[in-house]
């Protein structure tokens, strides 16, 4: 633990002290961040060099912890499984960001190089091993998954760098989240990776939150969404519950949440995801009114209830999962509906109406499959209207036995399709079944109606006609007896 303290002292003090000249020497330099009146809001030109400032300070710390020949540094020496496998794609990122912020790349270049880093750490033994608690042991099924994740991850808090001082304590929180789960999980390595970063983040935060001196920058913010996606990974692997599979995605809710909507919202546009414009959730904060340094404080307070949201995930049984999810995505619904994005609210009325246009026509279906039901008297008659009904609520095929006929349709064409099927029980032998393609839905009201709707419609009726066949019967064998008696 010693180790970890002096690590952590040294990254904070030595971020703190170097953050001014580093910022001077970018400003005497030409390096800075020119405001332009509509996204970036700045009064003077202000250097992006909080990437530089963090890898020196990091870097500086582990020099030290080596000096010091203490048994942190011993232990990471033993265990350099986890800096070769994140090292190389981690310098790549942040050289791509460093040149950006220079020189300026085409977005579809730093995208192609950050897929080449995310590949390297997958070839060096980093690689997400589980999807929805299932084991991913299929290269071709992992290799994708991981590049995905890194991707989202580095993109997520460079996109959310908008006001000063955001990206970075959004960083600083999630690092400090896979602390604490690395504590839990007595992750030596994992914490002696992340201690260094924490305490950079938080020896530069005083300069970068509003007004900010000195910017993250494109190599800062990249760097610290890279580091963080791979060692959410690892914090996923040593997970001692199911649920902690899905608890990085908690930790980073925020920056993630924020570039899933961006990315929605430019689609729902028709404009190009990787286009600048002002749709990311702090712009939408700063238009509804809040000040900057509050709308870092709102989202500052979302990351640490989700984060932890995410710690809980790892420390409760499998058996509280739905709960943990539950609570995770009731905070999520809570925070879309106050933020008020125009066009998931308009996508949403637009769901609700379909859905309610799909419910009323069904209704209407049933109702009028209801009332032939009623006027049917035999199985081909019974048959007619299943199949009209069933054919209209979208079903691809159906069958049905009853009264020892059996009739079969099919209402697409091709002989292999997809599908799931339910069978409905008639009563003395009699049932339905009916096919659904798996890419079309069907409600779960709809398909218990017309259950309800076949089982009581044809049951009922065949045993009122027998019933009613009997009582003929018997009549009719009671009548000659009764002609008797009269004679």
């Amino acid at each position: 633990m010693y180790s970890l303290g002096i690590v952590a002292t040294a990254s904070v003090v030595i971020a703190y002290l170097v953050t001014p000249v580093i910022r001077d020497w970018f400003v005497r330099c030409g390096w800075t961040d020119k405001p332009d009146g509509e996204r970036k809001i700045h009064a003077l030109p202000i250097p992006r060099c909080g990437g530089v400032i963090i890898v020196f300070a990091c870097l500086a710390a582990y020099a030290i912890l080596s000096v010091l020949h203490l048994s942190g540094w011993t232990n990471l020496s033993l265990d350099m499984g986890l800096i070769v496998s994140v090292l190389p794609g981690t310098v790549i990122v942040f050289a791509v960001g460093l040149v950006d912020d220079v020189k300026g790349l085409h977005a579809w270049t730093k995208f192609i190089w950050q897929i080449a880093a995310s590949a390297i750490v997958f070839i060096g033994g980093l690689h997400v091993g589980a999807l929805s608690w299932h084991a991913l042991d299929r290269w071709w099924l992992s290799l994708p998954l991981t590049v995905f994740w890194l991707l989202l991850c580095t993109n997520a808090f460079n996109l959310i760098d908008g006001v000063d001082g955001l990206s970075s304590g959004l960083g600083l929180c999630a690092t400090l989240t896979l602390i604490c789960a690395a504590l839990l999980g007595h992750n030596f390595p994992l914490l002696l990776a992340t201690v260094p970063l924490a305490g950079a983040l938080l020896g530069f935060l005083p300069f970068n939150f509003n007004p900010a001196s000195v910017f993250l920058g494109d190599c800062g913010s990249y760097m610290i969404g890279f580091l963080l996606g791979c060692y959410s990974i690892v914090w996923s692997e040593k997970s001692a519950t199911m649920l902690g599979l899905v608890a990085p995605l908690m930790a980073f809710a925020v920056p993630v949440f924020d570039v899933a909507v961006v990315v929605l919202r430019r689609l729902l546009r028709a404009k190009s995801i990787f286009s600048a414009d002002r749709l990311h959730i702090h712009h939408r904060l700063l238009e509804r009114g809040l000040a900057p340094r509050n709308v870092v404080l709102v989202l500052y307070g979302a990351a640490i209830v989700a984060a932890g949201i995410a710690l809980l995930s790892t420390v409760l049984k499998t058996s509280y999962a739905g709960f943990v999810l539950l609570l995770f995505c009731g905070v999520t619904w809570f925070g879309i509906k106050n933020v008020g994005y125009q066009e998931l609210n308009l996508a949403g009325r637009i769901a609700s109406l379909t859905a309610f246009r799909q419910s009323l026509r069904a209704q209407s279906v049933l109702q009028t499959a209801r009332e032939h039901l009623n006027a049917a008297d035999n199985p081909a008659a019974y048959w007619r209207v299943v199949r009209t009904t069933v054919s209209e609520l979208g079903f691809c095929g159906a069958w049905m036995t009853l009264d020892g006929m059996t009739f079969f349709e099919s209402f697409e064409k091709g002989d292999s399709i997809p599908s799931w099927t339910i069978m409905i029980p008639l009563g003395d032998g009699g049932r339905v079944e009916l096919a659904h393609r798996f890419e079309e839905a069907v409600s779960a009201m709809t398909l218990t109606a017309l259950v309800d709707l076949l089982r009581t419609g044809i049951t009922l009726r065949s045993e009122e006609k027998l019933e009613t066949q009997d009582m003929e019967a018997e009549a009719a064998a009671l009548r000659p007896l009764r002609k008797a008696a009269s004679g």
